[in-house]
């Protein structure tokens, strides 16, 4: 009898988060390409309506965002997966987690896991996990870890192993440049015009997403 090699179940949130990731790459790709075309000699028909910029700008945000997604969907599932594993001790934040009456009526006839998914779902989406400090408040709904030795253990894991002063740092400028793009046009009001973005700085900032994101994996366990 031959035997079989055991298949790990695939991790469905960091398989979207990556597709994400990948996709950002594909756009700071495209948004290159349009640069280098519009500056060949190429007859590629009008060129002149085309912002090869805005396409920077929208892989930034949408890197910023797959963090977030990805982040808010981890939580919860960890978060229930520690409700039913009853001997594992609870985190501060899920052991104060408060639901109403109402909640706990509605898991008489339906499962506690599919009500509390759906209550940490509504009320953990009205948080932003784009910056150091709402990421670390987030995560402490499954781990015991505290706010400073996350990110101890977070920059430990980067590439570079940059101190936990930068992690942050470069993280909320990340953070901030998204909120920019995404509520203020990248406009800057002093030149009077948008902020220069680039195909390098743009892929650096999905890289370092997809390596916070995976370190911040690994600090989970």
């Amino acid at each position: 009898m031959t035997g079989t090699t055991f298949q790990p179940a695939p991790d469905v949130r960091w398989g979207q988060f990556t597709t994400n990731i990948d996709f950002c790459r594909r756009m700071v790709h495209s948004g290159a390409a349009l640069e280098s075309a519009a500056t060949s000699q190429l007859n590629l028909g009008d060129l002149s309506q085309v912002e090869h910029t805005d396409l920077y700008r929208a892989a930034w945000v949408q890197a910023v965002s797959a963090l977030d997604h990805w982040l808010h969907r981890e939580i919860v599932s960890r978060a229930i997966a520690i409700i039913n594993d009853r001997p594992t001790p609870r985190p501060d934040r899920l052991k104060n987690y408060a639901v109403s009456w109402q909640t706990v009526e509605d898991m008489q006839s339906r499962s506690i896991d599919d009500v509390m998914t759906e209550h940490m779902t509504e009320r953990l989406g009205r948080d932003s996990y784009q910056k150091p400090d709402r990421i670390a408040e987030g995560l402490g709904y499954v781990t015991q870890k505290k706010q400073g030795q996350i990110w101890k253990e977070v920059a430990q894991l980067l590439n570079s192993q940059p101190t936990v002063e930068y992690v942050k740092q470069r993280q909320t400028e990340i953070a901030d440049r998204r909120n920019k793009i995404a509520h203020e046009a990248d406009i800057d009001h002093l030149a009077g015009a948008r902020r220069p973005i680039t195909a390098p700085e743009t892929s650096a900032t999905i890289e370092w997403i997809a390596n916070l994101a995976t370190a911040i994996k690994a600090v989970l366990g």
